[in-house]
């Protein structure tokens, strides 16, 4: 008897727009010579009967996600039906299983307001760097100051209405502003809620369908396939893409490992797909002991075995503020006192 939670995936990603106004230079979606093609998927914005027929299925399985990505492959602060998006997951109670990543460029007072009234469970902010030059080299396109400007506004409308969504400052390290991760850890702890929020040092990963820049990345493509595939992102993830379309996991943003797609959530339900042959067939592929039979970006994935070797820097944050798991670090930061919250200036 198979059951419930293998039945049911344990993370699902909704992407419900597919542009992003910036360019970083660690992203393959929008950069570089292996971007998400236009040919194979158009720039596109999700059907808000599509949005709801997804969102229902999803809160009434038998076995919830543990999180629900409301983005995958552009940034959903752009999607011009985010503030309705919110109000959909609000009615349906998804919210708190809800991780929003975000640039946060456009994360002004009405888009605060929709995800505090969600009750969306995290909001993880793309900030890679403490000075505004190593910052707006890696998300290029964004403001510093307005970046900032708006994260502080967030923090003081949470409080003034006693929210709890939780903030992470997903900080992609690189070659080029590890220096930066120390100072950035100590600019966001005077900002942020010691209780609530943390810093997530997320090492740079090559997952494009080519190799990337040559010395930005921390962990690059593999320079050869490992014997024993086995990979658990396309176990565990269910990926819907802005047109219906379900990746094979969240590398598979031109749906080549997935051959077109494993199915279309537009004509099928979300639990067919996931139980599909075509997918038992496509998994079969990415984890198969012949590399010959892998798909062609699966051999080099850095996922498709044991975790690398992850680097920790040497930097000046309390060791019992550290934690870390197999792919990247996460900072919390020091609680000022026992009954009191970071202020905001």
């Amino acid at each position: 008897m198979t059951s419930a939670a293998a039945e049911y995936p344990h993370y699902v990603g909704i992407e419900t727009i597919n542009t992003c106004n910036a360019r970083c230079p660690f992203c393959p979606l929008f950069q570089g010579s292996a971007q998400m093609s236009r040919t194979t998927r158009p720039a596109h914005i999700m059907d808000a009967q599509l949005f709801e027929r997804i969102t229902s299925q999803i809160s009434k399985w038998d076995k919830l996600p543990q999180t629900i990505f409301l983005n995958m492959n552009g940034e959903p602060l752009q999607d011009p039906e985010f503030l309705e998006r919110c109000r959909v997951l609000r009615r349906c109670g998804l919210g708190p299983l809800i991780q929003l990543q975000t640039n946060a460029h456009f994360l002004g007072a009405n888009e605060a307001e929709a995800i505090l009234d969600a009750d969306i469970g995290r909001l993880v902010i793309g900030f890679d760097g403490a000075s505004r030059a190593i910052y707006e080299y890696h998300r290029a396109r964004c403001s510093y100051d307005r970046v900032l400007d708006n994260i502080k506004a967030f923090v003081k409308l949470r409080r003034e209405r006693c929210k709890s969504t939780k903030i992470a400052i997903q900080y992609v390290r690189t070659s080029r502003n590890a220096h930066e991760i120390a100072e950035a850890w100590r600019m966001f702890g005077g900002m942020l809620d010691a209780e609530l929020d943390c810093l997530q040092d997320d090492v740079s990963k090559d997952w494009g369908d080519s190799p990337g820049e040559e010395g930005l990345y921390i962990l690059a493509k593999r320079s050869f396939p490992v014997e024993h595939a086995n990979c658990q992102l396309a176990i565990q993830q269910f990926i819907i893409n802005s047109d219906g379309k379900v990746q094979a996991c969240c590398w598979d943003y031109n749906l080549s490992v997935s051959e077109g797609g494993l199915g279309d959530a537009t004509v099928q339900r979300l639990v067919d797909i996931w139980r599909s042959k075509k997918r038992r067939e496509i998994l079969g592929r990415i984890n198969a002991d012949h590399v010959g039979a892998r798909p062609e970006k699966c051999r080099t994935c850095v996922y498709s075995g044991a975790p690398a070797e992850l680097p920790q820097p040497e930097i000046d944050i309390p060791k019992h503020l550290v934690s870390s798991a197999p792919y990247g670090h996460t900072y919390r930061f020091a609680i000022k006192s026992p009954n009191s919250r970071a202020t905001v200036s």
